[in-house]
């Protein structure tokens, strides 16, 4: 069960609707609660209005940068952790994790849905993270 028997509250901004399901799907069987959202606009409204423990954020929400939304979840929820994933490479993972320390972990499209679900089981336990630097060196984020 997750957090200790308490949902985790996820928030999922993605543009592509497949991708969306897809998550959307897999999160609430595993008993999570999910807010789906398609653009940067509408990931910002539901940011301002609730408080999630996790975004799941594609990096690239058409021509919106998400990093802008990244800062927003620090601001108003310092304890929410974010999973970016990106399928275009113009950043490196080291550039993204090491952009916001929110950020917990990155995954390139298309996503192995096995890392993804691994990646949130940790969070559901409150098992520490390990957020990956670069190809020779990871780092442990302690648990909040």
């Amino acid at each position: 069960m997750p957090h200790g028997g308490v949902n985790v509250k996820y928030l999922i901004a993605e543009d592509d609707p497949n991708l969306r399901f897809l998550w959307h799907t897999l999160l609430t069987r595993h008993g999570h609660d999910v807010t789906e959202t398609s653009s940067a606009d509408q990931a910002r409204a539901a940011l301002e209005e609730d408080v999630f423990d996790v975004m799941l954020l594609d990096l690239y929400l058409g021509r919106a940068s998400g990093f802008s939304l990244v800062r927003l979840a620090e601001r108003l929820n310092p304890g929410c952790k974010v999973i970016i994933v990106a399928g275009a490479a113009e950043l490196s993972d080291r550039e993204i994790r090491t952009s916001a320390r929110s950020v917990v972990s990155v995954h390139r499209k298309p996503v192995d849905i096995e890392d993804l679900l691994d990646v949130c089981g940790r969070i559901d336990r409150g098992s520490p993270l390990r957020r990956r630097v670069d190809l020779d060196r990871s780092e442990a984020i302690p648990p909040s």
